[in-house]
């Protein structure tokens, strides 16, 4: 699945290590850094489903493709890991190993109380998660009454209600809600950050009907996986990656196939919204730009603020330096060339009034003469 990162005011900062332990929580990759100063829409991936669901080396092939699909529908990907010991956002292709899934509430969770920290998370989080469902091997309608416990606003994405389930398209139960397509899906997110809810977004986008696989053939395999697993007393998280692996093997591979078409399904609309989320914010902030001035009572409005263009990144973009020395001159939220329509000339005559004036002789500048009056 693919979460929406949040946009960072602050500019890329460089970090040391000392003794192991990194100056700041977070280390963006260089692709990430650039895409934070110029304002491109990022998509963030986490790094468990590959680890936990796929062999070797379709994992890293997937997540190579994944991230390849990102970039070619507009937006950048940021697959998000611990390596060794540092939260790093943004991996080079030696370090994509990993991509993840939502998890749920496991079966005979009423009793163990196995359920994935994820649904937690999703509850305190303004983020939007893109995901195919709830995992066939996990009790979906308790995971669907948990994130609405926690407050998650659960949408099927398309012209079904239907919840998908991983693997198939239809799970016997309805999303809450729905959206349309990427736009509608980016609105509800924008929409939800300005009324600065504290709880996620959840889009269930159901696997390409090619790559859907039968309901009654991934409940027989899901149910001789979870009896075998029983046998063998597989607990804990342990209990997914065994029965993920056991399916593959129960279909021949055909749901290895189909997770990978999820995977991929999921970059693009996720990539698709964050875009259109990127185009909601430039519109957005374009109008406030416009709108400074004086209001009614005469006087500037409160969010009245000055835009900057973003040449100056892209020069700096070109001559290879991204920091953050002139944030002034940095509009994150416009594209584009310098146009200005019409234009104003100020002119301002000055006279000095005392009888001596110690004139400042600047670099680079003639010395100006003193005047006496």
């Amino acid at each position: 699945m693919a979460y929406l990162l949040k946009v960072m005011s602050r500019g890329p900062q460089a970090y040391t290590f000392r003794r192991g332990i990194a100056s700041a929580p977070l280390v963006y990759s260089e692709e990430v850094q650039m895409a934070k100063a110029t304002g491109q829409p990022i998509v963030a991936l986490e790094s468990t489903i590959i680890t936990h669901g796929m062999p070797y080396p379709s994992n890293l092939q997937t997540a190579i493709q994944v991230e390849d699909i990102i970039r070619r529908r507009g937006a950048i990907p940021a697959t998000i890991a611990i390596l060794k010991g540092q939260l790093t956002v943004g991996l080079t292709k030696e370090q994509l190993e990993y991509l993840a899934q939502i998890g749920g509430v496991h079966r005979e969770g009423e009793t163990t109380l196995d359920i994935s920290a994820d649904l937690n998370e999703l509850g305190r989080n303004r983020t939007l998660v893109v995901c195919s469902g709830v995992k066939s091997i996990l009790d979906i309608g308790r995971t669907l009454e948990y994130l609405e416990t926690q407050g998650v606003c659960v949408c099927s994405f398309g012209d079904s209600d239907d919840f998908p389930a991983f693997y198939t398209r239809k799970s016997g139960y309805k999303a809450p809600h729905r959206v349309n397509d990427a736009l509608h899906a980016a609105r509800l997110l924008q929409a939800s950050q300005e009324l600065q809810l504290s709880s996620g977004i959840v889009i269930a986008v159901p696997l390409p009907e090619e790559h859907a696989m039968d309901e009654n053939v991934i409940a027989g395999a899901i149910k001789i996986a979870l009896e075998k697993g029983a046998e063998r007393g597989i607990k804990g998280k342990e209990v997914t990656p065994f029965i993920l692996a056991a399916v593959t093997k129960a279909t021949d591979g055909a749901s290895l196939k189909a997770n990978i078409a999820l995977i991929k399904s999921n970059a693009k609309v996720g990539a698709d919204i964050a875009v259109e989320l990127k185009k909601l914010r430039i519109a957005r902030d374009s109008e406030k730009s416009f709108n400074i001035g004086v209001s009614k009572s005469g006087k500037l409005s409160p969010d009245s603020r000055k835009s900057f263009h973003t040449s100056c990144i892209a020069r700096n973009k070109e001559e290879g330096k991204f920091n953050n020395d002139f944030p002034m001159f940095a509009n994150k939220n416009l594209d584009g060339d310098v146009l200005v329509i019409g234009g104003a000339n100020v002119d301002r005559t000055y006279r000095v009034m005392e009888p001596r004036v110690q004139m400042t002789v600047l670099a680079d500048t003639a010395p100006l003469p003193s005047r006496h009056k």
